[in-house]
């Protein structure tokens, strides 16, 4: 039973084996794909997110340029320019106040207006409080403000942006020092042939670039940045690198393509990228490589979990199936086991006609024919012994028998017989007649003649019948 029982284990383990090792190939494949589909929806989602990104850049920079251009309408900042320097720098502040606070109220992302005169005098206008200095060396200007004003007889008219960094500090409040970027332009008085009246700076909060990156990012691993085209980092989702530089591995790609794969130190990342040709920066987005695994991952365990509901229904299948299948060969081998040439009556049940049905008519024909065979030799065997014993019995009568005792009457079993005295005869009753007979001959006719002369004379077996007894009957005779 034990074998039998193995048969049907290893039936059903070879069945949920194979079915094993095609779910792991077929998930193996789908894991794959899934990844392969994954990064290339993604990658496709996120240039869209990103081009729409730097399509707002585009906005926000048309935006600032229509700003400047209200500044010009403005009929305050007009009678600024035309009596700029006459009268004294209160009064011009005060004309530089009204004008500013209409363009601040325009955006909530308007942190200020500075507008430096062709004399070196600085005005400002926040939300909260307007003032002047006398020179913007003694303002703590940021480095890169300060650079462009000593610089602007080589700045071609046009807008320019300048990179993050703190605000100057305001006299009279403690928000100096908010990180802003700027829209700068050279100021032309348009009323006295276009005569150069200065530079004006617009700073920006990053709310609005905030907005844009949030828009832009995907992933809540993901990280947006806002940089221009020499590395310099406008605006960091993660507010690490405002206002500083991308790492090297991000600056070399800038300009490379949409899509680049970077390895840094915190791992593999997809940096996606598009480039704003007004303000000339590039948005980037970059997204873990690990975020596409978990994707393809969460796939692939949906995979999983119903490929192991689907082994543990397929394993109650090839359980059943095996053991139907197994059933009769356990019963055939069990009625093999149990048949032996003592029993022939083993059989076994025979149902359908495929080839286990035709394997248990096969074995059970055979045990009929086995058994009608030994049958027929049995039969035959017995009336041929039936035979033998008929003729024996009717050829040895007493006479024949003694007939065929005297025609071998040289064997000296005979002679010694009837030579014995009474003595002597007397001293072979403790031996048999057949070991008595042993000691002359061992020959099979001679023993049977003998055992029948000594029956129909003293009526005992040759091996119960004792020498000296039937020596005492022959002598008789």
């Amino acid at each position: 039973m034990r074998r039998q029982a193995k048969l049907r284990y290893r039936l059903t383990a070879m069945v949920l084996l194979l079915l094993a090792a095609t779910l792991a190939a077929v998930t193996a494949i789908t894991h794959g794909q899934s990844l392969s589909v994954i990064r290339r929806q993604a990658f496709a989602l996120n240039s869209k997110l990103v081009d729409a990104g730097a399509e707002r850049l585009e906005t926000e920079y048309s935006q600032l340029n229509s700003l400047f251009q209200s500044i010009y309408l403005n009929e305050d900042f007009k009678e600024l320019l035309r009596h700029r320097g006459s009268g004294a720098a209160y009064a011009d502040a005060a004309l530089t106040k009204a004008a500013f606070l209409s363009v601040l109220s325009s955006r909530k992302d308007l942190y200020s207006i500075i507008y430096v005169d062709e004399k070196g005098r600085l005005f400002y206008t926040t939300r909260d409080e307007a003032g002047y200095y006398d020179s913007y060396l003694s303002c703590s200007l940021p480095e890169e403000y300060v650079a462009l004003l000593e610089n602007s007889g080589d700045w071609e008219h046009g807008l320019r942006l300048m990179p993050t960094s703190g605000h100057m500090p305001l006299r009279h409040s403690h928000s100096g020092g908010t990180q802003v970027y700027a829209a700068a332009r050279r100021i032309v008085n348009t009323e006295q042939q276009f005569a150069p009246a200065g530079v004006m700076f617009i700073t920006i909060d990053l709310s609005e670039l905030g907005g844009i990156a949030g828009m832009v990012r995907a992933y809540d691993t993901a990280v947006t940045y806002i940089s221009a085209a020499d590395g310099r980092v406008i605006f960091d989702s993660s507010g690490a690198l405002t206002g500083g530089m991308l790492p090297e591995a991000l600056s070399s790609c800038l300009g490379s393509g949409p899509v680049n794969e970077v390895q840094q130190e915190s791992g593999k990342y997809i940096m996606v990228s598009s480039y704003a040709e007004g303000p000339e920066w590039y948005l980037l987005s970059l997204i873990p490589e690990s975020v596409y695994t978990a994707d393809a991952l969460s796939v692939s365990t949906v995979i999983l979990i119903t490929a192991a509901v689907a082994l543990a229904i397929a394993a109650a299948i090839a359980a059943a199936a095996s053991r139907a299948i197994s059933r009769p060969v356990e019963a055939l081998a069990e009625a093999m086991d149990s048949s032996g040439i003592e029993d022939l009556s083993q059989r076994v049940p025979v149902q359908g006609s495929d080839e286990i049905a035709r394997l248990g008519t096969s074995f059970n024909r055979l045990m009929d024919d086995l058994e009608s065979s030994i049958q027929r030799e049995y039969i035959m065997n017995l009336r041929q012994k039936d035979a033998v014993i008929r003729a024996l019995q009717a050829q040895l009568d007493p006479h024949f028998l003694y007939n065929v005792l005297q025609s071998i009457g040289s064997i000296a079993l005979v002679n010694d017989i009837k030579n014995m005295s009474d003595e002597e005869t007397h001293a072979l009753d403790d031996v048999t007649l057949e070991d008595h007979l042993n000691t002359y001959t061992t020959h099979p006719f001679v023993h049977c003649c003998v055992s029948q002369v000594g029956f129909i004379y003293c009526c005992i077996p040759e091996y119960r019948l004792s020498a000296g007894e039937f020596a005492r009957c022959l002598k008789w005779e």
